[in-house]
């Protein structure tokens, strides 16, 4: 399950960053941002978009997973899981048409890998 650390460690590790100092600075927040996010606060919807760019992971995805973990224990928190799974196998499809033609293109429409695909 992805979690504000995981988009975080991807950020790091995508970018080499050597601290979490350099990694805030990249997003533009003080360093003791990641220190809220262990306790609970998530970033606003700017800063999540700035760290899902830097993990390589779809700003749409991200804003839903943000979304769901701010609607958490709520009706709204599976909407937001499932509406994520709809939006990652669409773009998985997208790219399986569109591959064939461009492949450039295709791997350019998504950049985030679900952890499970049906294929019927």
């Amino acid at each position: 399950m992805r979690n504000i650390h995981w988009y975080i460690d991807k950020a790091i590790e995508r970018n080499n960053f050597k601290s979490k100092r350099q990694f805030c600075n990249a997003i533009g927040v003080s360093s003791g941002a990641t220190q809220g996010y262990k306790v609970g606060y998530l970033p606003t919807d700017e800063t999540m978009i700035k760290i899902s760019k830097l993990a390589g992971i779809d700003p749409y995805i991200a804003l839903m997973d943000l979304n769901a973990w701010r609607s958490k224990d709520t009706p709204a928190e599976n909407l937001y899981k499932q509406l994520g799974q709809i939006v990652s196998h669409l773009c998985i499809i997208a790219s399986l048409v569109l591959m064939p033609s461009a492949p450039a293109k295709a791997a350019s429409i998504c950049s985030i890998k679900p952890e499970i695909v049906y294929i019927m």
